[in-house]
């Protein structure tokens, strides 16, 4: 009787040795990670990214959809960020990053960064910056190659990152809190649009878009009578359709003043002019010469 509850026993004890070990060794389900960037964004190296492998674009069109997408275009800073990029690119396509060469007014005439408005960090050596109106375009060979701007490519985003404290340091010194946002008015020095574009964003902001008539109002406390502002505000894209490039909205506020959008000429940008009557906005050529408002927020 003894013998017979021992092996009793030992049985028991070896069905329950054996699930233990069977558990420890089983695979265990684990949760699908998360991604650290958000959204369409996939983390490439030490850095987010939106890859856009479908839908062909013109610059500008490129530099708008990345901004709705709360991005940039992709700016590399060296040649790793550019090998880590082109391994997940399509063979023999072409993409935009934010590099481009639109600025020729005797003044500047160089290769600009659009997300910081100056020369960039890092240039592959193989690309022609002498061609006019150049934005360059990367590949899976690692490489930057020389294309129009008004070519249609696929092109890479990079997801914004938040303001350090130098930045929102730098915004507080160049810029002038007006309700809720900062603007930087500038009243001395004329620009083309795309000219303009780029300064604002070399001084830590963005070209302005008003969205209310509240903002407006404040804004023209710092305008001159009669002088005109370029604002973000273009239909470069679409004939008619005035987006906001540097946020990727598309339901804008307008405050046209009367006869306008005066859609009679090319595509273009809007600019607004402070007058007896108020203050208004105006469809005008980007290659005239104005004032231009930038925007911030901290």
């Amino acid at each position: 009787m003894g013998y017979g509850i021992l092996i009793i026993l030992a049985v028991g004890l070896t069905v329950c040795l054996g699930r233990y070990l069977w558990v420890r060794q089983a695979p265990q389900h684990q949760p699908e990670p998360t991604s650290i960037c958000g959204g369409q964004f996939k983390a490439i190296g030490s850095k987010c990214y939106y890859i856009e492998n479908d839908k062909e674009q013109k610059w500008l069109g490129a530099l708008y959809h990345c901004s709705s997408m709360d991005g940039h275009l992709a700016s590399i800073k060296n040649q790793q960020e550019l090998d880590d990029i082109s391994k997940e690119l399509r063979p023999n396509k072409e993409y935009f990053i934010d590099l481009n060469d639109q600025i020729n007014d005797g003044d500047r005439d160089e290769l600009l960064s659009a997300t910081t408005g100056l020369a960039p960090n890092f240039v592959h050596q193989n690309l022609n910056i002498n061609k006019i109106l150049l934005c360059p375009t990367i590949n899976t060979l690692s490489q930057m190659k020389d294309a129009f701007c008004t070519e249609n490519m696929l092109f890479v985003c990079e997801k914004k990152e938040i303001a350090t404290q130098e930045q929102k340091e730098k915004i507080e010194q160049n810029f002038k809190k007006i309700g809720d946002k900062y603007y930087y008015i500038e009243n001395k020095k004329l620009r083309k649009w795309i000219d303009a574009f780029h300064k604002c964003q070399e001084l830590g902001g963005h070209l302005a878009t008003p969205r209310n008539d509240l903002e407006l109002l404040g804004i023209s406390e710092e305008l001159h009578n009669g002088a005109q502002y370029h604002i973000d505000l273009t239909d470069q894209l679409e004939r008619g359709e005035f987006l906001s490039i540097s946020s990727g909205l598309k339901d804008n506020y307008f405050a046209w003043a009367d006869g306008e959008p005066n859609l009679n000429f090319a595509k273009d940008s809007v600019a607004i002019e402070k007058t007896e009557m108020g203050t208004f906005m105006y469809h005008v050529d980007i290659n005239e010469l104005k004032y231009f408002i930038c925007e911030a927020t901290i």
